[in-house]
């Protein structure tokens, strides 16, 4: 080890909960011990626990007792912006990472600087399964040139490998409120190519990126999972945009609007597994149904895990204030354009001022909301020949602003409206579509539709008011096993959109 550097492997630890807040369970100190011998299997000087109270004992480690709260608000925001992408390494709302679910910046500083140390390998309590080989690749990126390589990760699932992190970045970290997510994520304000082909990333084969997340913190990551990890819940087929870039300029829509019964019973059903979350959206807009105020309410008292409401957010500021009010994780806002006329034509109406206030009213009340930080605001363009131009300013715009910004490709519910796409992205050769296996689509009417594309319902597998979800579920996996060997059956023979991630 280089004589100026003293790396230790680090892992923050709460007795009652996993990093992403879900409740731990009895085997809770059998996993941490499994970590901390492949943890101590690394070229570390030592393990050290960091966490509140009495931590487990286990041999060779080193504790480090914080009355500091390893779920203080910058945490809070960082498991929040993972609930609709734990699956992935990154990708989570402004660029979280699965190492932002277990760093805690404050407490690990401390530890750090108390023992002396000038990097920490970073992993999870219940990571029970990394690398060491993988593991010490970085320490040794890093031991190479400490100054100019103070994070090293790769782009590994959760649970293979951790991050390296130099004590003053974390401290960084820290003193600015920030996370690994931003620093790799694009900043317009300090543009930078993609970090994973810097050589601050370790490289692996596309055999180790595939491999599924491994953590032990949730049934789904360990065993089989009988629920859909992501939900679409459409509760209302109205919106008050219906300009040509929506489905409603093209389609009429009659279902009804969900029945709170009908949401209640679903979220009941969900909420078996602690890793579950809900978009409520769909193709109308979220804040158009009478009742969405207790729909998000039961949502949260059911134990769904992650909350997030798609939206226009033409409201008014009780509206606004209600949003604040509410344990939402996120609100995605669909905004389609960056100038005023560009965004009355494809939206119908003369109202983007409206929006940009709306979202400034809520990024500026939120500091001192319930849940200071949250909601996330999320700002969304679909990307057409109408509005390509403005791209590059509404991403800028936002990013800057909201620090998260989702530019998405147009869809047609399959064909049922004009394909609006500036460029046909499909690759040449299909694969199996990745929608059927990660995510329910479920309509208004109750109806869960084969996907997202399934806009009529017309290749519905049931309906949530007389079939169990885990049978449901089962259904569009069934379909999905089909997609693997090639059979494509219904909407999905003619289907344009397989290729999306």
């Amino acid at each position: 080890m280089n004589a100026a550097s003293r790396i230790v492997g680090l892992i923050a630890w709460h007795a009652e909960r996993h990093a992403l807040g879900w409740p731990r369970g009895q085997d809770g100190e059998a996993l941490l011990t499994r970590t901390v011998t492949k943890l101590q299997e690394c070229a570390v000087d030592r393990v050290i626990i960091v966490g509140p109270g009495a931590l487990p004992d286990i041999e060779g480690v080193t504790h480090h007792e914080t009355t500091l709260d390893l779920f203080d608000t910058h945490h809070t925001m960082q498991i929040a912006a993972r609930k609709f992408s734990p699956r992935v390494w990154r990708g989570g709302v402004a660029g979280a990472t699965c190492y932002d679910e277990v760093i805690h910046p404050t407490a690990m500083v401390e530890a750090l600087e108390t023992h002396r140390a000038t990097a920490a390998l970073i992993v999870g309590p219940d990571w029970c399964e990394i690398d060491p080989t993988l593991c010490d690749q970085v320490i040794a990126r890093h031991l190479n040139q400490p100054d100019d390589f103070r994070m090293v990760f790769t782009q590994a699932p959760a649970g293979r490998c951790g991050v390296l992190v130099a004590t003053d970045l974390l401290a960084e970290l820290r003193d600015n409120q920030t996370s690994i997510g931003m620093m790799l994520d694009y900043n317009p304000r300090m543009p930078q190519g993609d970090p994973i082909a810097r050589d601050m990333c370790v490289q692996i084969s596309a055999a180790q990126r595939s491999q599924p997340r491994c953590t032990h913190d949730a049934p789904r990551w360990c065993e089989k999972s009988d629920l859909p990890q992501l939900v679409e819940v459409e509760l209302t087929t109205n919106s008050p945009c219906t300009g040509p870039i929506t489905p409603q300029h093209h389609v009429p829509f009659d279902r009804e609007a969900m029945s709170l019964e009908s949401a209640e019973r679903l979220f009941e059903q969900l909420a078996v597994e602690p890793d579950v979350s809900v978009i409520l959206g769909g193709l109308g807009d979220a804040l158009a149904h009478p009742q969405w105020q207790l729909v998000v309410q039961a949502a949260h008292d059911a134990g769904v895990w992650g909350i997030a409401l798609r939206t226009d957010l033409l409201v008014e500021q009780a509206e606004l204030e209600q949003i604040l009010a509410l344990p939402l994780d996120a609100v995605i806002v669909n905004i389609n354009a960056d100038q005023a006329e560009t965004y009355a034509k494809l939206m119908g109406r003369d109202a983007l001022d409206q929006v940009r206030s709306n979202i400034e009213w809520l990024l500026k009340n939120r500091r001192n909301a319930h849940r200071p930080g949250l909601p996330w605001v999320v700002p969304t363009m679909i990307k057409t020949q109408d509005n390509v131009e403005e791209l590059e300013s509404f991403f800028d715009r936002w990013m800057f602003f909201c620090g998260q910004a989702l530019v998405n490709a147009p869809t047609t519910g399959g064909g049922l409206m004009e394909d609006q796409a500036v460029l046909n992205m499909a690759p040449p050769r299909r694969f199996a579509c990745r929608q059927l296996a990660l995510r329910m689509s479920v309509l208004s009417n109750g109806t869960v539709a084969r996907c997202d594309q399934d806009w009529l319902g017309r290749a519905a597998v049931g309906h949530v008011n007389d079939t169990n979800v885990v049978d449901l579920w089962s259904q569009l996996q069934s379909i999905a096993q089909q997609h693997e060997v090639g059979q494509y059956e219904d909407i999905c023979t003619n289907c344009r959109e397989w290729h999306r991630p």
